[in-house]
Order: C-alpha cells, then structure tokens, then sequence
C-alpha cells in the first residue's frame, strides 16, 4: 500500500514539473499576465487590451487583469476610454481581497496619466483624470483635491479652485498642501 502511495504521489510530482507549474490566476497562466503588463510598459496599448480582455473573458473576476486593463485603457486615451477604465477599476477593486492596495495603484496611474496630459499643456484632460479618480472612486483623497485646485488656476477658474481647496480642507485641514493653495487664492492678485 506504501509503495503504491509513493509511486502516485511521485508521478503527480513528475506531472506537475513537466505541466510547467505556471501560477494560475483565474485560468490564465500569469506568464500571460505578465506579458500583457510588458505590452502596457511599452506603450503598446492596442496589444496590451486585447489581452487583457482575453484574460477577463476566462476569469471576469480577476483583479489583477482588470486593473491592468483599466491601465492601458487610460493611458490609451481614445474617447470612451476613461469611463471604461473606471468599469475595469471598478471591477479590479470588486473583485480584489486587497482593495486598499489596488486603490493605490489606480490613484497612481491616474496621476501618471494627468501628469502627462500636463506636460503637453492639456489641463482639461489632467483635470478629468482627477475629477475621475475622486468622484468615482476615491471622494476622501485632499491630495486630489489640491491638484485639482491647482489645475483649476492654471486653467484661470479661481472659482473652481477655491471649490476644490474647500473640499481638501474639509478632508484635511492640517495638510500643508491644502493650506498652500489657500494661501495661493488669497494671494493678492499681481501684488
């Protein structure tokens, strides 16, 4: 019976080894997952996407997928796209059992993607990727606030502004971010 147990148990060692023991993320190998977030690093968005959704179509409830899709959708940029990157969020953090950690890799791609609407001078743009995070999905971030308080002034909208430095302070008072841009709008102009 030992000996039986053994032989079993040594040929499902020997099977697992030869089946290449790939980690499975919801019936994708993560080899796949990893390719697909290589195609987003490279820009290659198009090619990023369509695996993503092949991976999604096996697992629809998988984070990792969902988050990267959402990723390469926003910094995509065509139009549509920002609303379904908030879906494919949305689902990542749905679906996620670290929603905290997930929520911070979204804020960061959202503000990797406004920063380089900034850097080509598109303020509307850099001010929907905030707006986005935070009315859908972050409403107690006053970092994002301040950011868009800040753009709101680049743009020439002190009324704006003033709008989101109040919803920063209201969140956080103390923050030394928040208490700069309200010193900025209470700044004498030209003086």
């Amino acid at each position: 019976m030992k000996i039986r147990v053994k032989i079993i148990l040594t040929m499902y060692i020997i099977s697992t080894i030869i089946s290449g023991c790939d980690t499975f993320q919801g019936g994708k190998p993560e080899k796949d997952i990893k390719e697909g977030i290589v195609l987003c690093d490279k820009g290659d968005y198009e090619n990023a996407i369509i695996y993503f959704k092949e991976c999604i179509a096996d697992d629809k409830n998988n984070s990792t997928c969902n988050l990267w899709l959402g990723k390469a959708l926003l910094a995509r940029g065509k139009e549509g796209d920002l609303k379904a990157a908030l879906t494919a969020f949305k689902k990542a953090i749905d679906s996620s059992k670290e929603r905290e950690k997930v929520l911070a890799q979204i804020r960061s791609f959202f503000f990797e993607r406004a920063d380089k609407y900034s850097q080509t001078g598109d303020t509307y743009m850099e001010s929907r990727c905030y707006l986005a995070y935070t009315e859908n999905l972050n409403k107690n971030d006053a970092d994002t606030y301040v950011k868009l308080g800040r753009v709101m002034l680049t743009m020439n909208n002190p009324v704006a502004a003033l709008y989101y430095a109040k919803k920063a302070y209201a969140l956080e008072p103390k923050n030394a971010s928040v208490r700069e841009l309200i010193d900025t709008l209470n700044s004498p102009v030209g003086g």
